[in-house]
């Protein structure tokens, strides 16, 4: 897999599927969007996780436990924009033309049905399904994955740890939390992939 970090400077090699999101816990709904773009992917696209999310503040995944999770499901490339103010400033359509299309040459874009983005996150899947058939991608829109009634989020995960539920926890992400073992270690990332693919199989 190929990361990219660091800067805004990056590319496509080739026509992609991309899935955009903070993905911090990479859980059950987060899985979801990368089951997609690795069935893309498999036609041929080049798969691409869009990760923009400040790398500071408490989070379920490190930067480096999150690259080692993808790497293990499969997916080509794993890109951390820098959560700096030339990305955050630009306007939805401005993002959609510049980074989706002109930068990663997409032609699917996959996201979840509450997902936001653009300066003030102004722009929605309302907007990107308007925007599909003018710069020449598909919109594909995943529903969100439920628990007990509930969406699954990390917020979600982050109260049941608070409460020391760990088994439900566990359940939301689909792997077992915290036995994540080292960052990096490929043995243990590994297994989570096999969970992964056996449960959406």
């Amino acid at each position: 897999m190929t990361e990219i970090h660091d800067t805004i400077d990056f590319r496509s090699p080739s026509p992609s599927v991309v899935t955009l999101g903070k993905f911090d816990g990479l859980h059950r709904g987060h899985q979801k969007l990368i089951r997609e773009v690795l069935r893309l992917q498999d036609l041929g696209y080049y798969g691409i996780a869009f990760v923009i999310a400040p790398e500071s503040g408490p989070t379920l995944l490190s930067p480096e436990e999150k690259r080692a999770m993808l790497e293990a499901y499969g997916i080509d490339c794993m890109i951390r924009c820098p959560y700096v103010p030339e990305i955050l400033s630009l306007e939805p359509e401005t993002f959609v033309s510049g980074v989706l299309v002109e930068q990663l040459k997409a032609r699917y874009v996959v996201v979840g049905t509450d997902f936001r983005f653009g300066h003030k996150r102004s722009g929605d899947v309302e907007l990107l399904k308007r925007l599909q058939g003018k710069y020449g991608f598909r919109l594909i829109v995943m529903e969100k994955e439920c628990h007990e009634g509930r969406e699954i989020s990390s917020t979600y995960v982050k109260e049941a740890l608070a409460r020391g539920d760990t088994a439900l926890a566990s359940q939301l992400l689909g792997y077992a939390y915290p036995d994540l073992g080292t960052a990096g270690d490929g043995a243990r990332f590994k297994d989570l992939a096999d969970d992964f693919y056996h449960f959406f199989g």
